[in-house]
């Protein structure tokens, strides 16, 4: 799976927890206080993306994670 299909996922299912960003153009380097996602959008994001990748993010990974980059990274680096 390419970057940039991880990206339109990741993108999507950000969209769904935060609907303010529904009709927003989002970039790889938005970072997630830009964005005004909180701890429990952020939270809903991160178990939406574990079920739709079957991954699992660590705490400490989530914590290093600050913008939608990031999560594509992570997802490309893990996914099966």
């Amino acid at each position: 799976m390419s970057d940039n299909d991880i990206f339109q996922i990741v993108q999507e299912t950000l969209k769904e927890v935060k609907f303010a960003l529904h009709d927003k153009i989002l970039t790889s380097d938005m970072s997630f206080k830009e964005m005004e996602v909180d701890s429990l959008d952020k939270m809903d994001l991160f178990f939406r993306l574990e079920e739709k990748f079957n991954i699992s993010f660590p705490n400490e990974e989530i914590a290093k994670m600050k913008a939608i980059g990031d999560v594509v990274s992570f997802i490309q680096n893990h996914a099966k």
